[in-house]
Parts: structure tokens; C-alpha cells; sequence
């Protein structure tokens, strides 16, 4: 079976008026939203909006097995996580399918 992508993360600058414009542009359901992040459902994954204060955009997988890439943490969407760097640098987050 193949791993499945949970979720993008983008940075965005404005997360209110970004969240208008996936709203009204996209079929989609926010299912969370504050001042500095959001979470956009779509039919095959989630996109979450970020202020660059925040985490840095990122990929994230879904895994059984999330705990043996790191500590894994809590996170506000009741999902635990922890976060690792392909051979760029570049952010992936691993996030437990428990």
C-alpha cells in the first residue's frame, strides 16, 4: 500500500482573506482557522494557510510508523507529528495514522 499525503502546508500573508479566497475559489471546508494558521479540507487532502512567524511550509505523509522518524508531538487537530528533513533540507512532516 502506498503512503498517503495528509496534508500541504503554504505560507500565506493574510490568513482571513486567504481564507476567503480558497473559500469562494475552491469546494472546500475550513476545519480550523485562528490568526496565524488554517486548515482547508479538500476531497483528497488538507491545505494549511501559515503567517511566516510560523512553521515553514512543508509536506506532510501519514504514517503507522510516524514515531520511528522522531519524537512525535501533539498538535491542535488532535493529530501527533514530528517533523524531519529530506536530503535538500527541504520540511516533511510525518504524521501518525494513530
Amino acid at each position: 500500500m502506498k503512503d498517503s499525503i495528509h496534508h500541504v502546508a503554504i505560507m500565506v500573508a493574510d490568513i482571513q482573506r486567504s481564507l476567503q479566497w480558497y473559500t469562494t475559489s475552491f469546494n472546500c471546508e475550513v476545519a480550523f482557522s485562528s490568526d496565524t494558521e488554517a486548515i482547508l479540507k479538500f476531497e483528497n487532502l488538507s491545505l494549511q494557510l501559515l503567517l511566516p512567524s510560523q512553521m515553514p511550509a512543508h509536506i506532510a505523509f501519514s504514517r503507522e510508523d510516524a514515531a520511528t522518524f522522531g519524537e512525535l508531538r501533539d498538535n491542535r487537530d488532535n493529530t501527533s507529528s514530528c517533523f524531519v528533513s529530506d536530503p535538500t533540507g527541504n520540511p516533511v512532516e510525518i504524521v501518525s495514522k494513530n
